[in-house]
């Protein structure tokens, strides 16, 4: 397995499986054994002795397929005092890095996942809820941001964590860097930063602090999701979007659609307004917005016919 472990600073503190794989003890050496115990039983001419060798010779063949099995991690999640990192066989991935501002986010769809987001990129860890105790998926659903069943694909043959050691991840990621499970970073294409902490989201553009947006999401805000074509030459691609105003602050997230979960159909939203960020991060996003009060819009009152008019 590759180690993160090289100096003071990678020192271990904790560590979590990703899954086993029985191993299975190699069975040559104890057939070996039987085949001459089993020569022995049948050449020794002192009957005592072939007995013995005989009695030896099945005891060896059943413990060879009784033999016991054992199970080895298939990778791990290691914390150091550095960050926390992801390490299989082949390499050391580095998920969040103490000191610099991450977030951890619960998905949810057929399966569940832990996205450790920073400004250069999103990472995933799988979460195993078969078997996990009834306590853990209620948590793990409340924490969640529903996620469609293709955002899993990329994921679907990892090595993945046991609901209640993500939880008690999660729960170390806070100690270390408080409110961090309530914290999504992103980065858009055009090099814009997204922040979303608790109760903010700001939106930095890369030409400079006149061109951020900043919405507080105790305040009254209005926000919609939606789905729009963009047409390419020859081809149209279909794309999610999040508009979200406030004081005349405006940005809409834009990514890819993936899967069934889509917003009503509109038109496309002008290009200066939006920021393209992963698809992942859509989800949570959105069910902050949805706990922030929300500006209703009313509707024109009907006309009021003859009879309400003279009542």
């Amino acid at each position: 397995m590759a180690r993160v472990l090289g100096d003071k600073k990678h020192t271990l503190i904790r560590r979590w499986p990703l899954g086993t794989v029985a191993v299975h003890p190699h069975p040559a050496p104890k057939l070996f054994a039987a085949a001459l115990l089993f020569v022995i039983a049948m050449t020794v001419p002192f009957m005592p002795l072939r007995v013995i060798a005989g009695a030896l010779s099945v005891g060896v063949l059943v413990w060879s397929a009784l033999g016991r099995r054992r199970s080895r991690v298939l990778a791990s999640l290691v914390a150091t005092p550095r960050g926390l990192y992801r390490e299989d066989d082949v390499s050391a991935v580095l998920l969040c890095e103490w000191g610099i501002p991450f977030g951890v986010s619960w998905l949810i769809g057929k399966d569940a996942m832990l996205a450790f987001t920073t400004t250069r990129e999103v990472r995933c860890v799988r979460v195993r809820l078969v078997g996990a105790s009834m306590n853990a998926i209620e948590q793990v659903k409340r924490a969640g941001s529903p996620m469609s069943d293709a955002g899993f694909e990329v994921l679907s043959e990892s090595a993945s964590l046991d609901a209640d050691d993500a939880l008690e991840v999660v729960r170390y990621c806070e100690q270390i860097s408080p409110r961090s499970s309530a914290r999504v970073l992103a980065s858009g294409l055009r090099g814009e930063r997204v922040l979303l902490d608790g109760t903010s989201l700001v939106v930095r553009s890369g030409g400079g602090e006149v061109n951020d947006r900043s919405f507080d999401l105790l305040m009254p805000l209005e926000w919609r999701s939606s789905t729009f074509h963009e047409v390419g030459g020859a081809s149209a691609m279909l794309f999610s979007a999040l508009a979200v105003k406030q004081q005349g602050a405006e940005v809409v997230f834009v990514s890819p659609v993936q899967g069934e979960l889509r917003g009503p159909y509109d038109g496309p939203p002008s290009r200066e307004s939006r920021v393209a960020i992963d698809a992942l991060l859509l989800s949570p996003i959105r069910r902050a917005l949805a706990r922030a009060p929300r500006i209703r819009r009313s509707s024109p009152s009907a006309p009021r016919g003859p009879r309400e008019q003279t009542a």
